[in-house]
């Protein structure tokens, strides 16, 4: 068998696929959060404690949003680099794996939500996958 057939080749692009995706969404979270954008997040509170909405930027909460969306940039980038391990070496396939889902699930609020599911099927698919047994002398294959 080559070495490629023995490498989880599915859980490496869901993973790489998971961290581009979830470096993206949260490099589009700092620039709609540049543009002014909250979402109507603290709307809600309009009528708890006399509009604490408009106190949120007082209080130094719009930081926070610029922290989300750099923490799922390096989150991203610990995916990808988790998922290239992976590949390098695949037989600590449940240690890479078990990384991609605590990275995509610490990335859920930057990810939004795609990149989330596709780490996190990547990584179960890793620490799932078994290489594939070799036949031994003397065997059939017959089925």
């Amino acid at each position: 068998m080559t070495d490629q057939l023995q490498k989880p080749r599915e859980a490496y692009v869901l993973s790489i696929a998971s961290g581009i995706i979830t470096i993206l969404g949260s490099m589009l979270w700092i620039v709609l959060m540049t543009m002014g954008w909250t979402g109507g997040w603290f709307e809600w509170m309009d009528g708890f404690m006399h509009g604490a909405e408009g106190h949120m930027y007082f209080w130094g909460f719009e930081g926070f949003s610029y922290l989300i969306g750099f923490s799922g940039f390096l989150l991203g980038i610990g995916i990808i680099l988790a998922a290239v391990m992976l590949d390098r070496r695949p037989n600590e396939h449940a240690t890479w794996g078990l990384v991609i889902i605590i990275l995509s699930a610490a990335s859920m609020m930057a990810s939004m939500g795609i990149g989330l599911l596709l780490g996190i099927v990547g990584g179960i698919i890793a620490v799932l996958w078994q290489p594939p047994t070799r036949p031994t002398v003397g065997t059939s294959q017959q089925a």
